[in-house]
């Protein structure tokens, strides 16, 4: 949530085209390139706030999708679904809310409600109309239904053959289902609709990522609504599988958290040697404070507590975006810590300064 609009797009020269100059990747740099465009138009017509005043006034208002808000700030904190993420014994604990108005950006920018999003699915089933109004022309909802180019992906139970502007199209039960899956930090959504049959079905989840529950719930129903034979059996065993996967998922957790009580030992380096902050030109600055007996780092609004992941090799554990990932400090003979790896990156120490 540090970047400015200039180092974004400065940013772009080292993103080099595909191999061919044109491939099917899934990406948030486009969302995100569009989102500048829309912020550096001026225009009498537009109002202010860019990007997110123009999906306001050209989406949620016309749709009445009140329950959408691209401000954090907007929402009073009981009515946001908190984060949650499955430890090793098989438990759904709270962890941190990782998105504020900081970075609150064009790919991912917005809460919302699953009624909410159930209008702009509504919408698209009813090629552009909602409610008998027409509310978008219905060549450009068409045109985002269309294949615009090819891709070959399995997701869940979905294989996935085409993409069009927006929604992924794939087959699903040899029926044609067009969806839009988003996640982030223990939060998943499952957008989708099939065409053929005028059913669209929105399930949101503040779980691990993604979560078999959810698709699960998504797929239940379909088959209610689609009057399926052998619907409780077939749910039945659906569940099973879903269960057996969690706990297949819990597993692998406390197996991993045992290899990693494994590593546990005293840091080489006094806590105060790893404090400071550590700066790459790409990703910014990081912040790291010895507190409580422990280290802390911090980016921007993003912030976690670090685990020693390796002691003997200056490995720490840190969830500063999404997963767990590892940085790794060096220090030089005078014990002073030299560079922090993270990412691929390297960070180096920022001189300090005193007025």
């Amino acid at each position: 949530g540090e970047f400015t609009p200039d180092q974004l797009i400065e940013l772009l020269a080292d993103y080099p085209a595909s191999e061919n100059g044109r491939a099917y990747e899934y990406s948030t740099l486009p969302y995100t390139l569009l989102g500048l465009v829309l912020d550096a138009i001026d225009d009498d017509q537009l109002e202010p706030g860019g990007w997110k005043a123009v999906v306001k006034a050209s989406v949620l208002e016309p749709l009445n999708m009140d329950e959408v808000t691209s401000l954090r700030s907007n929402i009073e904190t009981n009515r946001i679904a908190m984060p949650h993420m499955l430890d090793g014994k098989g438990r759904f604990v709270r962890t941190r809310l990782a998105k504020t108005d900081a970075n609150l950006h064009a790919a991912g920018g917005h809460f919302a409600s699953a009624r909410a999003l159930a209008r702009f699915v509504a919408m698209h089933l009813g090629g552009g109309t909602f409610s008998g109004h027409r509310i978008f022309d219905a060549d450009v909802i068409a045109s985002t239904h269309r294949e615009q180019t090819l891709q070959q992906n399995t997701v869940l139970t979905y294989q996935r053959d085409g993409w069009g502007y927006g929604w992924d199209r794939a087959l699903w039960r040899d029926e044609r289902i067009l969806q839009r899956f988003g996640s982030f930090r223990s939060y998943f959504s499952h957008m989708s609709f099939l065409p053929e049959h005028n059913l669209g079905v929105v399930v949101l989840a503040n779980g691990t990522t993604p979560t078999p529950a959810a698709d699960l719930m998504a797929r239940l129903i379909y088959d209610r609504l689609m009057e399926r034979e052998d619907l409780d059996t077939r749910f039945a065993e659906a569940l099973t599988e879903a269960v057996a996967e969690r706990d297949h998922h819990a597993g692998r957790i406390a197996a991993d958290l045992d290899n990693r009580s494994s590593r546990l030992a005293p840091l080489p380096q006094p806590l105060e040697a790893y404090s400071g902050s550590f700066h790459n030109d790409a990703m910014g600055t990081m912040h790291w404070q010895a507190i409580a007996g422990g280290l802390e780092v911090s980016m921007g609004i993003a912030h976690a507590r670090a685990e020693i992941f390796d002691a003997n090799k200056n490995l720490l554990r840190i969830t500063l975006s999404g997963g767990g990932t590892v940085a790794g400090f060096e220090f030089n003979d005078a014990g002073n810590a030299t560079r922090v790896r993270w990412n691929g990156f390297d960070f180096l120490p920022v001189a300090a300064t005193s007025d």
